[in-house]
């Protein structure tokens, strides 16, 4: 309840925020803010071509000089694997692309989340690792396609990573511990912690935390509205039934967008002085069919002219 009221007081409070951005012309909007961090280590990633579309956000860990390495890696690189490859097999060469591409010492200390969606075929393809999270809005239902990959003894995770300890001769103890209300896999060669067990990077962690994806697809249909990728700067604060209920309470869902970013920048204001690097993406998914319908149909309209340019009448001569 005392959340809740904080959470209202919160969105009041934004209101007075940044002035609203101008009508989106776009298919989706794409707002990050570096809150009270000394650096931007969150990152975003849109693509939209005619028979497809690929949306990310990753959001970088580890050193403040060097967190955003990894993040900013991947959104210039994982999609290209993806394609490629597949969602699962592209998580994976695009690891190896950065173990051959990127220094050992930033692949040891570094790491970076990675919630990603392919839309291709009336397909939703989701690849995650780590704690960001991707929600689709389905005739005003909320449905979250990701799950946080947590040490919790709660989480499956804990599982995977004790049977893996036990294979290899190690005391699970020192690899996952509670410190207060939190669980972290730990790295005691390393003297640090991390809070997840899945993402890019993080060798000091292996074999334990992995970048393999879990993976989500389902079916496209008609009342699939918005997707919302973010990472856990929305989260923390904002649960997903209340990102939808700002986005929906603007008849311009750009300017509902921006809502929540505000509104959970108040949250971590109010909070204290602690405020998380934020990036969130959302897609209107009905805006983007008819632009990938424009795009295919400007498409065929150049390859007839560029055809009709490329033939030639043939010459006739008359016989003497």
């Amino acid at each position: 309840m005392f959340k809740k009221l904080f959470l209202v007081c919160a969105y009041i409070l934004s209101l007075n925020a940044a002035d609203p951005v101008p009508v989106n012309q776009k298919p989706y909007v794409v707002f990050r803010d570096q809150g009270k961090c000394d650096y931007m280590q969150d990152r975003s990633c849109a693509i939209i071509e005619s028979d497809h579309a690929f949306f990310g956000v990753f959001d970088g860990h580890g050193t403040k000089e060097e967190g955003h390495v990894i993040a900013d890696f991947l959104s210039k690189n994982l999609y290209k694997n993806v394609i490629a490859h597949g969602m699962q097999e592209g998580f994976v060469n695009c690891d190896l692309q950065m173990t051959e591409e990127l220094a050992d010492n930033i692949m040891n200390r570094e790491g970076s989340t990675s919630s990603v969606v392919l839309i291709k075929e009336n397909k939703i393809q989701v690849g995650h690792v780590g704690d960001s999270k991707i929600v689709l809005i389905r005739n005003n239902e909320v449905i979250e396609l990701t799950n946080d990959h947590t040490p919790d003894d709660k989480d499956p995770e804990y599982q995977r990573i004790k049977i893996l300890a036990e294979q290899n001769n190690k005391d699970f103890k020192n690899i996952i511990r509670k410190y207060g209300h939190e669980w972290y896999v730990i790295s005691i060669e390393h003297n640090s912690a991390l809070t997840m067990t899945r993402a890019f990077g993080d060798r000091n962690y292996s074999p334990y935390v992995i970048p393999t994806p879990e993976i989500n697809v389902l079916d496209q249909t008609t009342e699939d509205e918005f997707l919302i990728l973010a990472t856990d700067g929305i989260w923390d604060a904002l649960k997903p039934q209340d990102v939808w209920d700002i986005l929906k309470s603007y008849r311009d869902w750009a300017f509902g967008g921006q809502r929540v970013l505000s509104t959970a920048k108040t949250y971590w204001q109010m909070g204290g002085d602690r405020i998380d690097n934020i990036e969130i993406v959302v897609v209107n998914l009905k805006l983007l069919k008819e632009q990938q319908k424009q795009k295919a149909l400007s498409r065929i309209i150049q390859e007839a002219n560029e055809d009709e340019e490329d033939y030639q009448l043939p010459q006739f001569h008359e016989e003497d």
